[in-house]
């Protein structure tokens, strides 16, 4: 099941015009299986990027050390067990490039995370440090 059409169709379209593809060409064809693999990969990472932040703030809350490889280990299992149950399908395969690109995405969303963590705590500590200050005035 193909579903990045609808974003592939006005690219390729577009990609097609400035070509001066004609449209039902190999070339053309080629063009818009190359623009739907990059929707669907794009898509892949952003999904496990979200993944890999939920997954390290999870971790966050119960941890305080080791945080990363948790979060990586956890994340990379789910990328590998999506592939593994893709390969029990009878019309879809598993690959260890998705794999590796899933858990990429994750570790891209880790670490954001975890910038994004560090960030709220430093800016509470700045107001309960602001706070501190005004009592002792």
């Amino acid at each position: 099941m193909q579903t990045s059409g609808f974003l592939a169709d006005p690219i390729v379209h577009w990609l097609a015009e400035k070509r001066q593809l004609q449209y039902g060409s190999q070339e053309y064809q080629a063009v818009y299986d190359l623009v739907q693999m990059l929707i669907r990969k794009t898509a892949h990472f952003l999904e496990y990027m979200i993944l890999g932040g939920l997954i390290q703030a999870l971790v966050l809350s119960f941890r305080d050390r080791m945080t990363l490889p948790l979060s990586l280990s956890g994340s990379s299992l789910y990328a590998a067990s999506d592939e593994i149950h893709q390969m029990l399908q009878g019309d879809r395969s598993g690959m260890i490039q998705d794999v590796l690109l899933d858990s990429c995405g994750a570790f891209a969303g880790i670490l954001l995370g975890t910038w994004l963590l560090a960030g709220i705590r430093h800016r509470k500590e700045q107001k309960n440090r602001v706070r501190g200050k005004e009592k002792c005035l």
